[in-house]
């Protein structure tokens, strides 16, 4: 007959279950969010205007969408992108902090500490392209370039 060894069992710790699933789920939040931000979104922008009414972009401008990394943009565009559906109309006033702050942007067209306010339509949610995003609004020296 074999032996039996005996295998002292204890109890599973008080809360351990509940930190393992808590864990699944920030595991599943995270992977969602590098996903989301390897995303690109076609954007038909009416216009990206200063407080004082100027226009510093529009794609009028460029006669089609601009098509936009989320995460090559700036901050404050960026955050906004997310919580738009597909087709979807916004309007975005973005605070300095969440724009281009106290460097301004574009050789001055956006001065330091601007708001901006951008009307946007969300057309498309497609795969972010390979390569590109180096050259978004968030780029140094942009003044919205892929914001069209």
């Amino acid at each position: 007959m074999p032996e039996i060894t005996a295998v002292p069992l204890r109890p599973v710790a008080k809360g351990t279950l509940t930190k393992l699933w808590l864990g699944v789920g920030v595991a599943v939040v995270i992977g969602v969010g590098v996903a989301w931000a390897g995303t690109s979104k076609q954007v038909a922008m009416g216009h990206g205007k200063l407080l004082d009414g100027s226009t510093f972009d529009s794609t009028a401008q460029h006669g089609q969408p601009a098509v936009m990394p989320v995460a090559g943009s700036i901050p404050g565009f960026s955050e906004g992108l997310q919580l738009m559906q597909r087709g979807a109309r916004y309007r975005f006033w973005i605070p300095p902090q969440l724009a281009y702050g106290d460097q301004g942007a574009g050789d001055g067209v956006i001065p330091p500490n601007s708001v901006l306010q951008f009307d946007v339509t969300l057309r498309e949610i497609a795969p972010q392209q390979p390569g590109y995003g180096a050259a978004g609004m968030g780029a140094p020296g942009g003044a919205g370039g892929a914001a069209n």
